[in-house]
This record gives structure tokens, C-alpha cells and sequence, in this order.
């Protein structure tokens, strides 16, 4: 080892002991320092400064939220019009996407607000006092380039705590911040000049979009949800299992449980109903008695919250609490929902024969074989075999236990152990592989819908598969309010033309669990974590790019190549197209043929793959197949949903692949 390598290591050493830096960390701030070297001493002072630089007088605004014991707290956000301008102003791409579609007072912009709550620290160990609720906005114009985090824009961040101390709890906090953003002065209803590249263009918005898990949606509007009788504001005849009513009514006003797969036995609830109900509660209060004002809520499904959502009759005309409710499917699936319960049950029903006791650790080390990943993902797929450790196994005795990133990873592996491993040796298991693969496919649908492929009458049909696969090997004893929010979800494909969902928001917390985690005092939390999460979102604008194009390193084509595409070809390691990220290494499907991907070119405006073709020489279930590699390389033309990347794939000893997809 040479005295030059020793003594880097030596001088990385005393950096690598610095209490809360990841070597990852470390290695980001090298490289940024490399960059923009700062060469004089900085004080914790000067670094707290920085992190507020961008969140100044014009950016910052407080939103005075009543207390219930009396007086106020002070919530720090950004001010919504001026963040939209700032954002703007910085980021060429934004100047694109906001010019690419009419604006004016009459085609108003669609406004999505998407708000999460979320939990520090790790699945088993939650820091579940240091829980924060972070709002954002985007736009339904956007369309596929939602999937991206930089098409969301951060509008504060709030703790738990802090929220239950409020006036009206989530539903109070949620009514000042949407006032803010659609009535007070500055709002994007009446309007905010953008610096376009066609020069200032006046910008109108109205709101379109309330998204997020079931529990939090409920919370913000002052229903009971799932806790309640009836468990979907959506429906207006839905009620929870068991109610023991189920059936009353006349055809076709009946009453039917959320076990119910007739979707068209469903009525849709209307805006009018949900204020009808709040105002039919407001002139009862301190008219009856206080268990029979009880009853009348139950009947109506609502927390009468007078400093609520529900209760603002200037929002009325602004904020359709059924219309704009729309359940997000990470959490419907993936967030102790349908696929959750899913792997809870199959999993249970594996212990319950002697030779699978041990499912979990089998699983473990077959999430831990050979496996390679899409380089996007890589690095948490070959991590997601922690879901099957002793640690979590013990913790799923009553349910199952994983982050949705997780789950997203191993669902393609425990189809195939499923598939081939227990369906040809277990026929007692046959009803709940069948529901298993059928659960996985509405993922694979959504999947497919989120890279462009809409169809969402496949995707209700594919959810209503499920449910009756689910119910043949399971029963409805454990049927969840989340199997009937899952029917909600082609719904809302089909009214968007888009997916929507809270992955782009769950990796935007990132920062602000990172503060609370290194924040013993958390007085000035939300000032703090508002400011750094807007500074970082700006510095990722900068660079942002939502256009179809190369990503990587552009490489040197070889004279052969160059003259059979044109001489205007750049080739690169990697490509994206409606959020969809190749690299050379993945294996993806284009319409029926799969390629291993050698590099991504692009000639002018069109991107392409290369790669060796592949050609299947034994479909093993119908999401894996054996792929036998070409010689020769194949230039195949991307347009849009047209590739669809592998789940995982493995190299067999015959030198061909197994492919799962």
C-alpha cells in the first residue's frame, strides 16, 4: 500500500469518528467541498444562518393557530405564492412544465395538497414522541413528472404534539393552512405573476386534490373513517363489518359492509351531504342530550369539530371535502393495508403447517440469493431481506411488520418462492398463493399505470380479482376498511389519468427526521425544518430536468455504431422518461422482448436502448422467465410506456437469466 493511500486514510480516519456523520454523509460533503471550498472556520452560528438563507422575509409567514387551553402558537410555513415564485425562479424546468399548459382565471391549474405523518427513528424502535406532520402542494398538470420529489413543494412541517394542542386538532391546522393558501391575501386563487421564459405570465390555481393515508385524510376533515360505522366518507351506504344493518333500505338506496364486492351497489356521497351533515350537528349541539348527540354523530360518521375543516363556510366554495378526497395507494397497499394483510395472512398460513413453521428465515435467505436489482433501487433491495429477521418475525404475531419501500422490494420474490417453492409441494396453500399473485398484480397494474400504461378498468378488474381470491382462501373475518378504499383507487386513475401517490412526499421527510433525531431541544422545530427542506429543495431544482433525456456520463460511440445510427449519437449510462430511470446493467421488457442493457443513447430528441437482446427460452410462472442473452447488440427506440423494467433477475449456471418481471 502506497504512502500516499496511507496517509488519505489516515486524515479520512479523524473525519470518520465525528458523532452523527454517515461515511455516505461524509463523502457527499467532501464532494460538495470540492466544489465550493470553504477555507475559513464556520460556527454553528453561521451554518444555522445558512440553512435559513433562503427562507427570508418575503419566503417566510406564521400562521397564529389557537390554542385549546388559550392563546396561540406561532407555525412558521412558507408563504405559498412567493414559494411557487421562488421555485420558479430558479429552475428552468419548472419554467417548462407551468408553460407547457393554458393558464388563465378560466382554466385555472389543479392544486394537490398531500400531507403525512410521520415517525423518527427505525420500523421496531419509533421515536413516537418526535412524530411531525409534513404538508406539500403540487399540481395535476404535472402528470407523470409527479413521481419526481422536486414537483412537490414543501409548505411546513409541524409536530404531533404540537397539532393535538391546536384548536381543532389536524382538521384546525389543516383549515388556517388552506386559507392561507386559497382565500388570504397572496393566495393562488386570485393569482401570482411567474417568471416564465415567455416572460411575467399571472399563474391561477384552484384546489383539486386532498391526498393522503385514510387515518390522516379522516383526522383533517373531522370524520371518523375507518374507526366509524361508516368507515368511507366516499360512499353514502357503506358501513363497517358487522354493523348488523347491512341490507336496509330499498333497492337502490340498500345499505351494504365494506365486505361488499359489488362496486356498483356503492353510492357516491356528495360535498353537500358532508356540510348538510356538519350543519344538521351544529344546530343539535345543546339541544339533546349528550349520548344522543353521540348517536347522531355515529349515524353521520363525523367528530362534530366546530374549529374545523367541515365547520369554515368561507372553504366551502373552495374545498370539497368528498370530491377532493382521494385515499393514496402506498398506504391503501403497502402502509399496513391490502398487501400488508396480505403477506400477514400467507405467512400465517405457512406457519401453520410443520414444514414452513420456518417461512420466515426461508424467505430470509432466499431474499439474500443471488439476486440483482434495477440500479435505481439497488441499494434497499439487497436490504429488504431484513423484513423476514427474527426481530420482525417476532414483532408480526399480530400483523405484519415493513416500511412500503421495503414491501415494494421483496413482493416480486415471494411470488416466485410462492410460485415455485410452495404451490408445487403445498396443494392446501393453492386458494392463498392464487390470492397472494393476484394481490401482487394490482401492484404490477399500478406500477405500469405510474410509467404511462393507464388502463384503469384492468386495474378495477385486477382489484376486484383480488377481493374475491382474498375472501376464496381467507374469508371476510379479517377483511379491512383498506379492501374497500383499494376500489377507490381505479377511480381515481381514471379521473387523473395519473397516479398519485405519498412516495414522493415519504422521501422528502428524510430531512426533516434527520433534525429531529439531532435536535434535543425542539422548541423552533418547525421554523427550523421548514427552512432547511425548502433550501434543499431549491439547490435540487437547480439541476432538476423533467424532460425525457441521458443522465449519466456520455461515452464515445465506436465507429461501426456511429455509422449506423448517425453521427450525432451520444451514449450514456443511463436515461430516464416519465420518471422511469435505466441504467446500463438493468434488465427491462420493451413490449414482449427483453434486453440487458449495455448502455442508453439518445439522437436528437429520441432516446434509445442498447443492449443484447433476449430471448426466452422457458416461462417458468407468468412473472418469471428464462432469458437466453444474444451476442449481438440490438438498438431499440424508447417511447414512453413501452419498457417496463424487471423486478430482479439472477444468472444461472448455465449462463442464462432468470427474469422476474
Amino acid at each position: 500500500m502506497g504512502k500516499q493511500v496511507l496517509e488519505k486514510r489516515r486524515r479520512l480516519g479523524r473525519l470518520v469518528t465525528i458523532p452523527g456523520v454517515t461515511c455516505a454523509g461524509l463523502c457527499e460533503v467532501l464532494r460538495r467541498l470540492r466544489q465550493a471550498p470553504i477555507e475559513e472556520e464556520v460556527s454553528a452560528h453561521e451554518a444555522k444562518a445558512a440553512a435559513k438563507m433562503e427562507y427570508d422575509r418575503e419566503m417566510s409567514c406564521s400562521l397564529e393557530l389557537p390554542l385549546r387551553d388559550g392563546g396561540s402558537f406561532e407555525w412558521r410555513i412558507a408563504r405559498p405564492a412567493r414559494l411557487v415564485q421562488r421555485l420558479v425562479e430558479v429552475s428552468p424546468a419548472l419554467k417548462r412544465m407551468f408553460a407547457a399548459a393554458p393558464i388563465t382565471p378560466a382554466r385555472p391549474w389543479n392544486v394537490i395538497l398531500a400531507h403525512d405523518e410521520v415517525t423518527p427513528g427505525a420500523v421496531l424502535r419509533p421515536h413516537n414522541r418526535r412524530k411531525f406532520v409534513a404538508f406539500y402542494i403540487s399540481f395535476l398538470e404535472f402528470k407523470h413528472a409527479l413521481r419526481h420529489d422536486c414537483c412537490w413543494f414543501p409548505l411546513g412541517v409541524i409536530r404531533s404534539a404540537q397539532v393535538e394542542k391546536i384548536r381543532g386538532g389536524l382538521s384546525g391546522t389543516i383549515k388556517s393552512l388552506l386559507r392561507r393558501l386559497l382565500l388570504e391575501d397572496g393566495n393562488l386563487v386570485d393569482g401570482v405573476a411567474l417568471p416564465l421564459q415567455g416572460g411575467p405570465t399571472m399563474f391561477f390555481a384552484k384546489f383539486a386534490a386532498h391526498l393522503g393515508d385514510e387515518v390522516a385524510l379522516s383526522r383533517g376533515l373531522g370524520v371518523k373513517g375507518s374507526a366509524g360505522i361508516r368507515p368511507c366518507l366516499k360512499c353514502a351506504n357503506v358501513l363497517k363489518k358487522g354493523s348488523g344493518i347491512a341490507g336496509a333500505g330499498a333497492a337502490p338506496n340498500r345499505l351494504v359492509e365494506i365486505t361488499c364486492r359489488d362496486r356498483s351497489a356503492f353510492i357516491c356521497n356528495s360535498d353537500e351531504a358532508a356540510w348538510g351533515a356538519h350543519d344538521e350537528l351544529t344546530h343539535l349541539q345543546g339541544t339533546i342530550s349528550k349520548a344522543a348527540f353521540v348517536r347522531h354523530e355515529k349515524a353521520h360518521g363525523i367528530n362534530f369539530n366546530p374549529d374545523g375543516l367541515l365547520a369554515d363556510a368561507d372553504l366551502r366554495g373552495q374545498v370539497g371535502p368528498v370530491s377532493s378526497l382521494h385515499f393514496d395507494w402506498m398506504h391503501v397497499y403497502l402502509c399496513n393495508g391490502v398487501a400488508s394483510q396480505e403477506m400477514f395472512c400467507f405467512m400465517s398460513a405457512c406457519q401453520a403447517i410443520p414444514a414452513l413453521r420456518d417461512i420466515y428465515p426461508k424467505l430470509e435467505r432466499y431474499c439474500q440469493a443471488d439476486w440483482s436489482f434495477p440500479q435505481q433501487h439497488r441499494r434497499k433491495c439487497r436490504e429488504a431481506h431484513v423484513v423476514f429477521c427474527k426481530a420482525r418475525e417476532n414483532a408480526s404475531k399480530e400483523h405484519w411488520r415493513s416500511s412500503a419501500s421495503e414491501l415494494l422490494c421483496i413482493y416480486p420474490l415471494v411470488r416466485h418462492f410462492a410460485c415455485i417453492v410452495i404451490l408445487p409441494n403445498f396443494d392446501e396453500l393453492r386458494d392463498e398463493v392464487a390470492s397472494l399473485c393476484h394481490c401482487f398484480a394490482v401492484i404490477d397494474k399500478i406500477q405500469r399505470a405510474k410509467a404511462g400504461d393507464i388502463d384503469a378498468s384492468a386495474l378495477g378488474a385486477a382489484v376486484d380479482r383480488h377481493a374475491d381470491a382474498h375472501e376464496k382462501a381467507y374469508g371476510a373475518d379479517n377483511w379491512k376498511p383498506k379492501f374497500h378504499l383499494a376500489t377507490h383507487i381505479p377511480e381515481q386513475v381514471e379521473k387523473f389519468d395519473v397516479v398519485l401517490d405519498c412516495f414522493v412526499v415519504e422521501r422528502s421527510h428524510l430531512l426533516p427526521k434527520m433534525i429531529l433525531d439531532n435536535q434535543d431541544i425542539l422548541k423552533g422545530f418547525e421554523k427550523a425544518a421548514i427552512s432547511r427542506v425548502l433550501l434543499a429543495r431549491l439547490q435540487e431544482l437547480e439541476s432538476f430536468d423533467e424532460r425525457p433525456g441521458l443522465r449519466g456520463g456520455d461515452a464515445e460511440l465506436s465507429p461501426l455504431l456511429a455509422e449506423a445510427v448517425g453521427g450525432d449519437v451520444v451514449l450514456s449510462s443511463s436515461a430516464a422518461f416519465k420518471g422511469l430511470l435505466v441504467w446500463a446493467g438493468d434488465v427491462v421488457r420493451m413490449q414482449n422482448n427483453f434486453l440487458c442493457v449495455a448502455a442508453l443513447g439518445q439522437r436528437g430528441d429520441d432516446l434509445f436502448i442498447l443492449g443484447h437482446e433476449c430471448v426466452v427460452i422457458e416461462k417458468r410462472t407468468p412473472n418469471a422467465s428464462v432469458l437466453r442473452k444474444d451476442g449481438e447488440l440490438l438498438l431499440a427506440w424508447w417511447s414512453g410506456e413501452s419498457v417496463e423494467m424487471c423486478h430482479a433477475w439472477s444468472e444461472l449456471a448455465s449462463g442464462d437469466i432468470l427474469a422476474l418481471h
